[in-house]
């Protein structure tokens, strides 16, 4: 009337339950091997790829005048020089 369930944990196992573990580690390793490859590809040989090529190039440097470098001091405020503009050379040693 009913059939009996197989047992599992008694019955022969698949081809794939035996080595797809070992087919999913093949795949994955092929996959990073080939990732590999293409990326010292292109780290080497620096391929022209349409699209690609554009989207990661640097684009076209641009003219721009020199930056204004004068000071802009607010009313009642003095330049300060720290520094004096010509070097002062040390004094001589004493003999």
């Amino acid at each position: 009337m009913f059939k009996e369930k197989e047992n599992k944990w008694t019955s022969e196992r698949s081809f794939l339950a035996v080595n797809g573990g070992d087919i999913v580690m093949l795949a994955v390793c092929l996959l990073f091997l080939a990732m590999t490859i293409g990326g010292l590809y292109v780290a080497f040989f620096q391929p022209h790829i349409q699209g690609l090529s554009e989207l990661f190039s640097d684009p076209p440097a641009r003219a721009i005048p020199p930056p204004d470098q004068k000071l802009h001091l607010a009313p009642g405020e003095q330049e300060i020089r720290l520094y004096p503009s010509k070097p002062v050379t040390p004094p001589a040693p004493k003999k």
